[in-house]
């Protein structure tokens, strides 16, 4: 559920993100602001025109600083900041994987070459670094090196994941253990790192790391479990990459956990399957009606139920109450449960 509030920060973020490109007169800039949604296949501005994009890490930054009544940090580069990170890194994915469309658009890398997305991928890196040096925020200037340490640590961590993620295309060996590392490195560390740039100088995050880092994780596995459920049995047709993790052989949650489950009948069935130098479009709905027909999908399902409610307790750990009309409770519902 998207509430006015959240429609705010949304909107605010997006207006930071113009105004930070809006001086910057090379032509790489409006490659960049493709990248973000400011701009068109033809390079025409799309600021303003409605549009589906939310960002979900900038936004929950947000809403953590005003749940934990930080105001001295609530500062929207830190949401810009992990925007541009999050946007560069899935220049690169979209390279590595061969994906062809994002947000129902053609990815960097399709419309204008690998050679320009990768440049421009790691100029959006930079840009993410610049935004919290340049911030006007005095708190963020006295916990500058700080909030770029934070930064830069997930930034590894999320080319570690990504790595293991590419590597686990060629394994055979991939266990749901396995799976969940993968996604505290690709996914977690970026939702830790909205945490402590949002909490930044604050006892809570002094306190209890060890909470945070754990709560991020759960908000890491519930969202990308959705994600990888919506991959399969899509809720409606589109152009993006999810239609395709099948097609690409992704190890994603569902054929993780049937490979982990079903018996060494089904395991065959599905290696056949899955396993085949070159998966067709039959291959893919037989996979899926494979997977519907072990149950994969409810299974899946309860991992999520479960991790959610991990969830409240580590807010509640942290001494921030998720109210029933709490922004950041509907929030943290469309990024675990809802969101596409």
């Amino acid at each position: 559920m998207i509430t006015d509030n959240i429609a705010k920060h949304n909107s605010s973020i997006s207006k930071s993100m113009q105004n930070i490109f809006s001086d910057r007169e090379a032509s790489i800039y409006r490659i960049m602001e493709y990248q973000i949604g400011l701009r068109d296949e033809l390079g025409e501005s799309t600021f303003g025109i409605e549009n589906n994009r939310i960002w979900k890490l900038g936004i929950l930054a947000l809403l953590i600083s005003e749940s934990a009544s930080n105001s001295l940090e609530f500062d929207v580069s830190n949401s810009v900041s992990l925007e541009l990170l999050k946007l560069f890194t899935e220049v690169h994915i979209d390279i590595g994987e061969g994906v062809q469309y994002r947000n129902n658009r053609p990815t960097l890398w399709a419309l204008h070459g690998p050679a320009q997305a990768i440049n421009v991928g790691d100029g959006l890196h930079a840009m993410a670094r610049l935004a919290l040096v340049n911030s006007t925020s005095p708190s963020s200037k006295e916990n500058l090196y700080e909030r770029l340490k934070f930064l830069e640590n997930s930034s590894l961590l999320l080319c570690e994941g990504i790595h293991e993620d590419l590597s686990s295309l060629e394994k055979i060996d991939f266990f749901v253990n396995d799976y969940f590392i993968m996604v505290q490195k690709k996914i977690a560390s970026l939702f830790e790192c909205a945490f402590q740039l949002a909490l930044c100088g604050t006892d809570i995050l002094r306190q209890h790391a060890t909470i945070i880092t754990s709560l991020a994780q759960n908000i890491a596995y519930a969202s990308q479990i959705t994600s990888d459920i919506n991959s399969i049995w899509p809720e409606s047709n589109t152009l993006d990459h999810n239609s395709l993790d099948l097609l690409n052989k992704k190890k994603t949650f569902p054929i993780v956990m049937a490979f982990s489950e079903s018996d060494v009948s089904q395991k065959r069935e599905l290696a056949n399957l899955f396993y085949q130098r070159v998966i067709s479009e039959e291959d893919v709905q037989k996979i899926t009606d494979l997977l519907t027909s072990l149950d994969i999908k409810n299974k899946s399902q309860k991992y999520i139920n479960e991790y959610f409610d991990l969830i409240i307790d580590g807010f509640s750990q942290l001494g921030l109450s998720l109210s029933v009309e709490s922004d950041l409770l509907a929030f943290i519902k469309y990024i675990c449960l809802d969101s596409q």
